[in-house]
């Protein structure tokens, strides 16, 4: 390949080094890129664009509190003298200890209401009832 008779050119040996595989490869790779993303923008030219999806910040809702009971329900729990102690938030939210040592919550219908239960319950015979307000 040295010698150039008869007006045959020389070039000059190709060496294949990892490089010269993997430029052509690279090539390819971006050109089906290129074509496959030209052919997706183009798919989708006469249908309906999908809405973005909205960002994932709402922190999910943490499980119902297995210890909230309804309104009536703790009211006869302080009338049947389960209740050793009782505490109620401005927010109607109210906490009664029970003689077994658990802790159950409630919501009031109105602030004080508890006040109103808790004497009836001690005029019915039960023991005095430590109460707690905010």
């Amino acid at each position: 390949m040295t010698s150039n008779s008869g007006g045959n050119q020389s070039h000059p040996p190709v060496v294949y080094t990892p490089m010269n595989r993997i430029r052509p490869a690279l090539a390819a790779a971006l050109l089906s890129t290129s074509l496959l993303a030209a052919a997706c923008g183009d798919a989708g030219a006469g249908a309906t664009p999908t809405p973005p999806r909205p960002a994932a910040t709402a922190t999910p809702a943490p499980p119902p509190d297995p210890t909230a009971v309804a309104w009536d329900e703790a009211v006869q729990l302080i009338r049947d003298c389960r209740a050793t102690m009782i505490m109620q938030a401005h927010s109607l939210d109210v906490w009664i200890d029970l003689d077994d040592g658990s802790r159950l919550t409630t919501k009031e219908p109105r602030i004080d209401l508890v006040f109103d239960v808790v004497s009836d319950a001690v005029a019915n015979g039960c023991p005095q009832i430590p109460l707690a307000t905010e």
